[in-house]
């Protein structure tokens, strides 16, 4: 391509002084009127064209406008198509444009096959045209833009046709002028209505995503795009708050990439705009690549700044090269001056849900720990919930079996059927979850499709998964496990979501950890209640078959009695009431049993009813004198005067006193002394039971009221279970009370109880 000469003259053009016949004229003055019949030149392009077709070849034409550095393509008309459409932009170096602005001169071209002066020509050629004739545009003596007409046929052109066209040029570049200075004012006030309706939608809600659509759809009445996204900078990472996209694209909202190298990262930088015109030809950053291969051609970053620092960018990427040029980008950035608050409040509001969502997760994990749920039902709310944080198309977690040699895979959550699925056995060797389980760290792999390290990788990326995310899982510093994240995305997991996933699986590692735990836990609870219930039947049984013999032995011994109930003293009469204390004091036992019984099977319960005290003690004192008197012992009852009556069970407190008063009759010895003394306390009764026998020890005390414990004393003379104290502590606690003792070796010992006035709050079952 060779490129003309510039001659560019110091003084302004002289309008030559053209000889025009008198219908050329009257051609020159029509299509004056066409082009100043409407503030719209778009609206009578094709018309004017069509005028000038009546005297001159014109299979293509249009009206360029220069654009800074850029040239648009503002009205176009064509018979054969065109490589090019109105609004589009080209550079403007090396284009008969640029030619004719500095030289302020028209310019034919008679044959593009043979010679093309610019590196418009080839296209030109592409599409047909032959002959082409540049003309520029005047206002004030500078060039603003060019009228170009082209012809298929080589050499349309001659000096008949350039001297019309100079003229034509000349009538009609004021009135555009003066059209497009009007357009650009109605136009810039349509920007203004339009950034600020752009304004409300995005400040409408804190969530982008929500209004994002609408935003998106209402932008393209300003500038074209195939994809608009929203970035924000996050320490050394960017984000996409928000994406709006006609194509197939890579990276969505939520997705993060390093700041580092990165489009946003120099726009931080250089805090001005970025413009890339052809992906094609040229790619300044890395993420041009996927735009690429989804058909981008060309972008525009526009700063967003809060507290003059750049906070994010606002992107727009097109399939057509030179999409972008100064009047886009004088829109773009007057609305992100406007919208940058609104999307600093959005940022805001999205780092606030992700930090209740990850909330969120955890706290479905801490559910899950307690639900006891299977496997993949559990998990499978988890994982939906994971996926609102960190991008995914399949989630699995695979655990170490005990050979150490296999993993089995745990759980599996997918879309899409997969071949793999929850409770498959594999080999560890070679895979990934191997590497993260070795070294206990976090494995990456970025796209599978470009780079694979694992040999499980080939099968992953046949099944079009591109990114992987694989965490170990560790309790107290030693792995047995990994928690994997696929995704058909490729570089969807940076630093952060491999931050966000380790937190995660720091507690899930626990849950698994302890799930497993409490499964065995579960088996060993299960045998031992077994166990319970199995010796809780043998109580019944036993008790059962015990007392079904009493039943005889201790009637028969009644009519023994009666028949030798004047024979009082006489052997017969020792050896019956022998007899009968005998059945009294077995059949007590086997209560104390039948009771202790119900209490663990829980299906003990009261029958509450108002309880005279006084009563019911005086009762208990006059039932045991007998007894006491044949040891030698005193027993003496103390009670003040007006005892309220008590809401309790009458035969079951009188079981407690029965216990208290057999111990301590059991264990003073011959002529010492027993108090049983009731008073009130508060809202209790309070009843002690005082004695002078051996007293316990401290110990002695912390295990007296344990089933079947019985004091060195007890055990080494006197006969029983251990349960009788045991079954007391159930009786006066089922009361809503509580019974204590208090003693000294050698001074004695005090059984006190209280229980409630009122009586229980509850009806308690054992």
């Amino acid at each position: 391509m060779n490129s003309p000469p510039n001659p560019h003259k110091d003084a302004g053009p002289q309008e030559p002084e053209l000889q025009v016949p008198p219908e050329e004229l009257v051609l020159v003055n029509k299509l004056t009127r066409i082009v100043t019949s409407s503030l719209n030149i778009e609206e009578v392009y094709e018309a004017f064209a069509d005028e000038l077709r009546k005297y001159i070849d014109v299979d293509w034409a249009s009206l360029v406008l220069i654009e800074g550095d850029k040239l648009r393509f503002r009205s176009l008309s064509s018979r054969i198509g065109s490589a090019w459409e109105a609004g589009d932009l080209i550079p403007k170096e090396g284009t008969g444009t640029a030619w004719v602005a500095a030289t302020k001169e028209p310019l034919a071209e008679a044959d593009l096959a043979r010679e093309r002066r610019f590196w418009t020509g080839e296209h030109h050629l592409k599409q047909g045209i032959r002959s082409i004739v540049y003309l520029p545009l005047l206002a004030k003596g500078e060039a603003f833009g060019s009228l170009v007409i082209a012809s298929r046929r080589p050499n349309a052109y001659g000096e008949r046709e350039l001297n019309l066209l100079r003229h034509v040029a000349g009538q009609i570049a004021m009135p555009i002028q003066n059209a497009l200075l009007l357009q650009e004012v109605e136009r810039n006030r349509e920007i203004l209505a339009a950034i600020n309706r752009l304004t409300r939608v995005i400040s409408s809600a804190l969530d982008l995503n929500t209004v994002f659509q609408t935003f998106a759809q209402d932008l393209r009445t300003l500038v074209d795009f195939d994809r608009l996204s929203i970035c924000s900078i996050e320490g050394e990472n960017v984000r996409f708050l928000a994406v709006s996209s006609e194509v197939e694209t890579e990276l969505g909202p939520g997705a993060t990439y390093p700041l580092r190298d990165s489009a946003t990262g120099w726009v931080k930088e250089h805090r001005r705009t970025n413009i890339e015109t052809d992906f094609a030809r040229e790619r300044q950053f890395p993420i041009d690549d996927a735009h690429l291969r989804s058909g981008l051609r060309s972008a525009i970053r526009v700063p967003l700044f809060s507290k003059g620092e750049v906070f994010g960018t606002i992107n727009l990427t097109s399939s057509k090269p030179n999409a972008y040029g100064e009047r886009e980008q004088d829109i773009l950035e007057q609305l992100a001056a406007q919208i940058a608050g609104a999307i600093e409040n959005a940022r805001a509001f999205q780092a606030l849900e992700r930090s209740r969502l990850l909330t969120a997760a955890m706290l479905d994990l801490i559910r899950i720990a307690g639900s006891g749920l299977g496997t993949q039902e559990a998990y499978q709310s988890f994982a939906a919930g994971l996926r609102k944080l960190v991008p995914f198309d399949e989630a699995s977690i695979n655990l170490l079996d005990h050979t150490g040699q296999r993993f089995r895979v745990w759980a599996i959550f997918s879309d899409a059927p997969m071949p793999a699925k929850a409770g498959d056995v594999l080999p560890l060797k070679g895979s990934g979850t191997e590497w993260v389980i070795s070294r206990n760290e976090t494995h990456t792999e970025e796209d599978i499709a470009q780079e694979r390290q694992f040999a499980t990788d080939e099968g992953l990326a046949q099944q079009g998964f591109r990114a992987i995310l694989r965490v170990p899982l560790s309790f107290a510093g030693q792995p047995f496990g990994s928690f994997n994240l696929r995704s058909r995305q490729p570089g969807v997991y940076g630093e952060e979501q491999r931050q966000l996933v380790e937190q995660l699986c720091a507690v899930l590692a626990h849950v698994i950890w302890y799930q497993h735990i409490a499964a065995l836990e579960k088996k060993e609870r299960l045998e031992l209640e077994e166990q319970d219930k199995a010796r809780n039947q043998f109580v019944n049984v036993l008790a059962h078959e015990l007392r079904t013999p009493l039943t005889p032995i201790f009637g028969s011994a009644q009519m023994l009695a009666e028949q030798f109930s004047r024979e009082v003293g006489s052997p017969q009469d020792r050896l019956i009431r022998n007899i009968l204390r005998g059945v009294e004091d077995l059949e007590s036992r086997l209560s104390d049993l039948l009771d202790m019984a119900r209490f663990q099977a829980q299906t003990f319960a009261l029958e509450i009813a108002p309880v005279d005290p006084e009563v019911l003690l005086k009762e208990m004192a006059s039932h045991f004198q007998p007894l006491a008197k044949s040891k030698g012992q005193t027993l003496t009852l103390e009670l003040p005067d007006g005892l309220p009556l008590l809401q309790a069970d009458r035969r079951r407190l009188g079981q407690v006193l029965t216990n208290l008063l057999e111990n301590a009759v059991k264990f003073t010895p011959e002529g010492g002394s027993i108090r049983l003394r009731a008073m009130t306390s508060g809202p209790d009764l309070v009843v002690e039971v005082c004695d002078n026998g051996p007293g316990l020890s401290a110990e002695e005390q912390q295990r007296l009221f344990q089933p079947y414990y019985r004091s060195q004393v007890d055990r080494q003379r006197l006969p029983g279970t251990g349960l009788g104290l045991s079954l007391c502590k159930q009786l006066v606690e089922a009361h809503g009370g509580k019974i204590w003792v208090e003693s000294e070796p050698g001074k004695g010992s005090t059984f006190s109880f209280a229980v409630p006035l009122e009586g229980p709050a509850v009806k308690v079952r054992g």
